[in-house]
């Protein structure tokens, strides 16, 4: 697991709580750039794009949400697919 990203979750989590969504935003998209680093089924990255568009959401940014939501949903669809055709 990367400690990178966990310090990172951590940190945007920890900002995000306290209100400060600029710092969040910027922590989220560091996180986002490791976990397109994991292995494609890593269940960090669907976690990342949704706290990013939740970041991005509450800032009002619902057009840079939008794309990472639909991202997101595909990542998760995707994963559906595999795991029904391992079954």
């Amino acid at each position: 697991m990367s400690t990178r990203w966990n310090h990172l979750k951590a940190d945007a989590d920890h900002a995000f709580r306290y209100g400060n969504y600029t710092e969040a935003e910027l922590l989220w998209r560091r996180a986002l750039a490791e976990a397109e680093k994991f292995e494609a089924d890593d269940a960090r990255l669907p976690l990342t794009i949704d706290k990013l568009c939740e970041v991005l959401c509450h800032q009002k940014k619902y057009q840079e949400a939008e794309p990472l939501l639909e991202r997101g949903v595909k990542i998760r669809e995707k994963s559906r697919t595999s795991s029904n055709e391992e079954i």
